[in-house]
């Protein structure tokens, strides 16, 4: 009897706990693989060997600056190529419905074109009031990519 006294029993049950972290360390892994998979997919068409039409679309960018109170001017811009309106009124109302008139005409004449950008670069007789009314009528145009440049900047 003294002799199985100094024996240890064997532990025979398996230890499971270090083989469900791994599993569920995996399937963390899988899943967050198969997002970058989504995110990282690229379509990119060929230049050479492919049916694909190019794109008609043509991206722009609009400049509106302050002159005074009662002028303002807008610019659209296409790589070198602008094309300029300046506008006036008897008082900002007006000089801004008839902005309002020149964006809209230029987007029907312009059917294909999209205006990526939008900034506006007030002078120190506008105030915030003239300011929120001019992205307002921007926003109604559908241009969201609106920014405000300092005044003294380009």
């Amino acid at each position: 009897m003294s002799g199985l006294r100094g024996k240890k029993d064997l532990n025979t049950e398996l230890n499971l706990t270090p083989l469900v972290d791994l599993f569920s360390t995996i399937v963390c892994f899988l899943l967050i693989a198969a997002v970058w998979v989504q995110v990282n997919a690229l379509e990119v068409k060929q230049s050479f060997g492919t049916e694909a039409v190019a794109s008609k679309i043509q991206n722009y960018d609009l400049n509106i600056s302050y002159i005074s109170p009662t002028k303002m001017k807008a610019v659209f811009k296409k790589g070198r190529r602008a094309k300029t309106f300046r506008v006036k009124g008897r008082d900002f109302e007006t000089t801004l419905a008839n902005m309002n008139k020149n964006i809209k005409a230029w987007f029907v004449k312009n059917k294909n074109a999209i205006v990526q950008s939008t900034f506006i670069k007030p002078k120190f007789g506008v105030d915030y009031g003239q300011l929120v009314s001019t992205m307002d009528m921007l926003k109604q145009n559908n241009l969201n990519n609106i920014g405000i440049l300092k005044i003294g900047s380009r």
